[in-house]
């Protein structure tokens, strides 16, 4: 379809006169919760169906790759290895890509209940409902990465968690604070008190990104790794209950979702990082999003029970 605006395309934008809209990459999956990408590969974890699904990113049909699992949740990727949180399990687990598929993984810490994670390659990251803890890859004691009394036990409902160059980088959903730790455990820096609740937070060379939840509106904030500078960048209306914003990073821009009362389903924009231009739709009126990822050609999410992408412009 030829156009000329955006807003001639919906549920998609105008890309070089032709309408680019949301393609259904996999459909019928168990409650899908978390998702990775490789250069190859799409990989995300079936809360409820207890299985690690892969699939290729030139098209096939989805097959399980590790099954057994006790509600998978965050899933994360390094160096050709997956680890995630079995949340119902109570532990995290471990498959290189290279297993053969159908297995069962390796399970190499145990951990109350683990909500979020990530790595470094070396140490493993975990939040919980409210306490942060490292445990090494190949498994072993678990240790507190908060060594603060007056957090320890305080953290409020981790909504996000990652690691860049010797720092883990930590949202509260609940708290409205995003933080960071030196990844060999210590006391946080608040980078941002709020205000209102914290989506998902995002950091790469550039910097750090994280969404707040407001009373009334959304907003997309943008700081230095010492979170100087704290900047919002995009404002958007109130979101749904219980509604948690997703944000990712590449080279030029912000990828964010919000699933705001006042605009009929989840939207998708993309904001680049320099510049004043105004946070593009690239997909709007989508079932609520659970997850999102970003490679060089394409943006990928989950909704409801299926996985979409959509080209970037």
């Amino acid at each position: 379809m030829q156009c000329t605006d955006d807003g001639e395309c919906a549920p998609g934008y105008c890309g070089g006169g032709a309408c680019v809209l949301p393609e259904l990459f996999a459909s019928g999956q168990n409650y899908p919760s978390s998702l990775v990408l490789t250069a190859d590969e799409v990989l995300w974890t079936n809360n409820t169906g207890g299985d690690i699904m892969r699939q290729s990113k030139a098209g096939s049909v989805p097959t399980p790759f590790v099954k057994g699992q006790k509600g998978p949740s965050e899933l994360v990727e390094r160096d050709g290895v997956l680890f995630w949180c079995n949340t119902d399990g109570n532990s995290i687990s471990t498959a290189k890509l290279g297993d053969p598929a159908g297995g069962f993984g390796q399970k190499i810490v145990d951990v109350n209940s683990p909500i979020r994670l990530a790595t470094d390659g070396a140490t493993l990251f975990i939040a919980t409902t409210q306490i942060l803890l490292r445990a090494p890859v190949t498994g072993g004691a678990v240790s507190d990465l908060v060594t603060d009394q007056e957090w320890y036990g305080n953290i409020s409902q981790a909504a996000g968690i990652t690691h860049h160059e010797g720092m883990v980088y930590f949202s509260e959903y609940l708290g409205g604070r995003a933080a960071r730790v030196p990844a060999a455990g210590g006391v946080p820096h608040v980078l941002a008190p709020g205000p209102g609740m914290l989506g998902q937070i995002a950091v790469d060379k550039s910097g750090v990104s994280w969404v707040s939840i407001e009373a009334s509106a959304t907003k997309v904030w943008v700081s230095d790794h010492a979170g100087s500078g704290a900047t919002s960048i995009f404002q958007g209306g109130k979101v749904t209950a219980f509604s948690l914003p997703k944000i990712v990073t590449d080279d030029e821009a912000i990828y964010f979702s919000m699933d705001t009362v006042d605009t009929g389903g989840s939207a998708l924009r993309r904001k680049t990082k320099a510049g004043a231009d105004v946070a593009r739709v690239l997909a709007s009126g989508q079932e609520a999003v659970v997850d999102i990822a970003v490679d060089a050609t394409h943006l990928y999410w989950i909704s409801g029970s299926s996985i979409l992408r959509v080209a970037l412009p």
